[in-house]
Protein backbone atom coordinates (compact mmCIF):
# COMPACT_ATOMS: atom_id res chain seq x y z
CA UNK A 1 0.00 0.00 0.00
CA UNK A 2 1.44 3.52 -1.19
CA UNK A 3 0.51 7.03 -0.12
CA UNK A 4 1.28 9.87 -2.51
CA UNK A 5 1.09 13.41 -0.62
CA UNK A 6 0.92 16.37 -2.68
CA UNK A 7 3.29 19.24 -2.26
CA UNK A 8 4.81 22.14 -4.40
CA UNK A 9 6.88 21.47 -7.40
CA UNK A 10 10.84 23.35 -7.13
CA UNK A 11 12.20 26.28 -8.62
CA UNK A 12 13.44 25.41 -12.11
CA UNK A 13 16.72 26.29 -10.97
CA UNK A 14 16.84 24.17 -7.94
CA UNK A 15 18.89 21.06 -7.97
CA UNK A 16 17.05 18.33 -6.37
CA UNK A 17 17.76 14.65 -5.43
CA UNK A 18 15.32 11.82 -5.24
CA UNK A 19 15.43 8.47 -3.35
CA UNK A 20 14.09 6.14 -1.71
CA UNK A 21 15.18 5.73 2.32
CA UNK A 22 13.41 4.78 6.05
CA UNK A 23 13.78 6.89 8.45
CA UNK A 24 14.14 7.23 12.25
CA UNK A 25 11.05 8.29 14.59
CA UNK A 26 11.61 11.36 15.91
CA UNK A 27 11.93 10.40 20.03
CA UNK A 28 15.03 8.36 17.67
CA UNK A 29 15.84 11.33 16.06
CA UNK A 30 16.14 13.56 18.97
CA UNK A 31 18.99 11.03 20.09
CA UNK A 32 21.09 11.02 16.70
CA UNK A 33 21.18 14.68 16.93
CA UNK A 34 21.92 14.75 20.67
CA UNK A 35 24.67 12.13 20.00
CA UNK A 36 26.19 14.06 16.94
CA UNK A 37 26.24 17.15 19.29
CA UNK A 38 28.22 15.46 21.40
CA UNK A 39 30.55 13.73 19.05
CA UNK A 40 31.20 17.80 17.81
CA UNK A 41 32.73 18.30 21.39
CA UNK A 42 34.36 15.22 22.35
CA UNK A 43 35.82 14.87 18.52
CA UNK A 44 36.40 18.43 17.26
CA UNK A 45 33.74 18.23 14.55
CA UNK A 46 32.59 21.63 13.71
CA UNK A 47 30.10 20.90 10.95
CA UNK A 48 26.59 21.36 12.48
CA UNK A 49 24.36 18.44 13.45
CA UNK A 50 21.39 17.67 10.41
CA UNK A 51 17.80 18.75 11.73
CA UNK A 52 15.77 15.70 13.25
CA UNK A 53 13.47 15.36 10.23
CA UNK A 54 16.07 15.43 7.94
CA UNK A 55 17.88 12.11 9.58
CA UNK A 56 17.49 9.01 7.18
CA UNK A 57 19.20 5.84 5.66
CA UNK A 58 19.06 6.36 2.14
CA UNK A 59 17.93 2.84 0.19
CA UNK A 60 18.15 3.89 -3.31
CA UNK A 61 18.82 6.76 -5.67
CA UNK A 62 17.69 7.81 -8.96
CA UNK A 63 20.44 10.28 -8.90
CA UNK A 64 20.18 14.68 -9.09
CA UNK A 65 18.94 16.73 -11.54
CA UNK A 66 17.22 20.48 -11.68
CA UNK A 67 14.05 21.83 -11.47
CA UNK A 68 11.02 19.46 -11.04
CA UNK A 69 11.52 15.81 -11.10
CA UNK A 70 10.34 14.90 -14.55
CA UNK A 71 6.77 12.74 -14.46
CA UNK A 72 7.73 9.21 -15.76
CA UNK A 73 10.77 9.77 -13.25
CA UNK A 74 8.28 9.93 -10.68
CA UNK A 75 5.61 7.36 -11.81
CA UNK A 76 8.74 4.54 -12.16
CA UNK A 77 9.62 5.49 -8.45
CA UNK A 78 6.37 4.67 -7.65
CA UNK A 79 5.70 1.74 -9.51
CA UNK A 80 9.01 0.32 -8.03
CA UNK A 81 7.79 1.15 -5.05
CA UNK A 82 4.59 -0.35 -5.19
CA UNK A 83 6.46 -3.68 -6.61
CA UNK A 84 7.98 -4.40 -3.00
CA UNK A 85 6.46 -6.35 -0.22
CA UNK A 86 8.40 -6.64 3.16
CA UNK A 87 7.87 -7.23 6.67
CA UNK A 88 8.70 -4.63 9.72
CA UNK A 89 12.51 -5.46 11.09
CA UNK A 90 14.46 -3.60 13.37
CA UNK A 91 17.59 -1.68 11.96
CA UNK A 92 20.60 -0.74 14.71
CA UNK A 93 23.57 1.21 14.46
CA UNK A 94 26.38 1.06 16.62
CA UNK A 95 29.38 2.79 15.52
CA UNK A 96 30.42 6.46 14.21
CA UNK A 97 32.91 7.36 11.60
CA UNK A 98 33.86 9.80 8.30
CA UNK A 99 33.54 8.24 5.15
CA UNK A 100 36.83 8.68 3.14
CA UNK A 101 34.65 10.33 0.39
CA UNK A 102 36.87 13.28 -0.40
CA UNK A 103 39.28 15.78 1.34
CA UNK A 104 36.79 18.20 2.42
CA UNK A 105 33.03 18.03 3.58
CA UNK A 106 33.18 14.60 4.54
CA UNK A 107 29.78 12.64 5.50
CA UNK A 108 29.97 11.63 9.76
CA UNK A 109 27.60 8.69 9.52
CA UNK A 110 26.66 5.95 12.13
CA UNK A 111 26.73 2.38 10.94
CA UNK A 112 26.36 -1.06 11.60
CA UNK A 113 26.84 -4.83 10.91
CA UNK A 114 24.22 -7.24 11.85
CA UNK A 115 21.74 -4.47 12.56
CA UNK A 116 21.66 -3.46 8.80
CA UNK A 117 21.17 -6.74 7.07
CA UNK A 118 17.26 -6.14 7.01
CA UNK A 119 17.99 -3.14 5.22
CA UNK A 120 20.19 -4.51 2.70
CA UNK A 121 17.75 -7.32 1.72
CA UNK A 122 15.02 -4.36 1.15
CA UNK A 123 17.68 -2.05 -0.73
CA UNK A 124 17.91 -5.79 -2.68
CA UNK A 125 14.22 -6.15 -3.00
CA UNK A 126 14.36 -1.90 -4.31
CA UNK A 127 16.80 -2.97 -7.22
CA UNK A 128 15.25 -5.96 -8.19
CA UNK A 129 12.28 -4.04 -8.90
CA UNK A 130 14.20 -1.30 -10.45
CA UNK A 131 15.10 -4.22 -13.19
CA UNK A 132 11.86 -4.05 -14.43
CA UNK A 133 12.34 -0.75 -15.72
CA UNK A 134 16.18 -0.21 -16.69
CA UNK A 135 18.96 -2.71 -17.37
CA UNK A 136 21.63 -1.15 -15.71
CA UNK A 137 22.59 -3.50 -12.64
CA UNK A 138 24.28 -0.15 -11.10
CA UNK A 139 21.56 -0.29 -8.77
CA UNK A 140 23.08 -3.68 -7.10
CA UNK A 141 26.10 -1.44 -5.98
CA UNK A 142 27.91 -1.68 -3.24
CA UNK A 143 24.80 -0.51 -0.44
CA UNK A 144 26.42 0.82 3.30
CA UNK A 145 23.25 1.52 5.31
CA UNK A 146 24.25 4.47 7.26
CA UNK A 147 22.52 7.58 8.79
CA UNK A 148 24.97 10.70 8.03
CA UNK A 149 24.82 13.01 11.17
CA UNK A 150 27.00 15.97 9.84
CA UNK A 151 29.21 16.86 7.26
CA UNK A 152 33.11 17.86 8.40
CA UNK A 153 36.72 17.85 6.88
CA UNK A 154 38.06 15.61 9.29
CA UNK A 155 38.98 12.33 8.50
CA UNK A 156 37.76 10.14 12.13
CA UNK A 157 38.02 6.73 12.42
CA UNK A 158 35.41 4.62 13.74
CA UNK A 159 33.77 4.80 17.38
CA UNK A 160 31.88 2.59 19.31
CA UNK A 161 28.33 3.95 20.40
CA UNK A 162 25.90 2.44 22.21
CA UNK A 163 23.40 1.16 19.89
CA UNK A 164 20.95 3.03 18.29
CA UNK A 165 18.11 1.10 16.83
CA UNK A 166 14.17 1.29 15.66
CA UNK A 167 11.46 -0.29 13.88
CA UNK A 168 11.19 0.48 10.50
CA UNK A 169 7.56 -0.10 9.78
CA UNK A 170 7.32 1.84 6.52
CA UNK A 171 9.92 3.15 3.59
CA UNK A 172 9.66 6.57 1.70
CA UNK A 173 10.35 8.38 -1.83
CA UNK A 174 12.02 11.54 -0.93
CA UNK A 175 12.87 14.39 -2.56
CA UNK A 176 15.36 16.78 -1.51
CA UNK A 177 15.62 20.27 -2.28
CA UNK A 178 20.11 20.28 -2.41
CA UNK A 179 21.13 23.01 -0.19
CA UNK A 180 17.61 24.27 1.32
CA UNK A 181 17.86 21.59 3.55
CA UNK A 182 14.19 20.89 2.63
CA UNK A 183 12.63 17.07 1.83
CA UNK A 184 9.51 16.43 1.01
CA UNK A 185 8.16 12.80 0.70
CA UNK A 186 6.59 11.73 -2.63
CA UNK A 187 5.72 8.46 -1.63
CA UNK A 188 5.19 6.28 1.34
CA UNK A 189 5.10 2.18 1.43
CA UNK A 190 4.46 0.28 4.85
CA UNK A 191 4.79 -3.33 6.15
CA UNK A 192 2.73 -6.07 5.89
CA UNK A 193 2.16 -6.08 9.58
CA UNK A 194 0.76 -2.55 9.18
CA UNK A 195 -1.38 -3.76 6.60
CA UNK A 196 -2.87 -6.88 8.26
CA UNK A 197 -3.62 -4.84 11.29
CA UNK A 198 -4.94 -2.29 9.34
CA UNK A 199 -3.15 0.40 11.68
CA UNK A 200 -0.45 3.22 9.93
CA UNK A 201 2.11 4.61 11.82
CA UNK A 202 0.65 7.98 13.17
CA UNK A 203 3.09 10.44 11.11
CA UNK A 204 3.42 7.64 7.86
CA UNK A 205 4.29 9.98 5.35
CA UNK A 206 3.94 13.19 7.11
CA UNK A 207 6.93 14.29 8.17
CA UNK A 208 8.59 16.59 6.18
CA UNK A 209 10.44 20.05 6.17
Amino acid sequence: MSVYPTQNQPPSTQPVSLFFAVRPPMTVASRIVELAQRHRMERGLVGPPLAANRLHVTLMSFGTGVGPVPGRVTRVARAIGDAVRFSSFEISFDRAASFARSHRNRPYVLLGDDGVIDAKMLHKKLAGAALRYSSDERVFQRFTPHVTLLYDDLQLSEQKIEPISWAVEEFVLIESWVGQTKHIVRGCWFSSQCLLAGELPHDAGLRAG
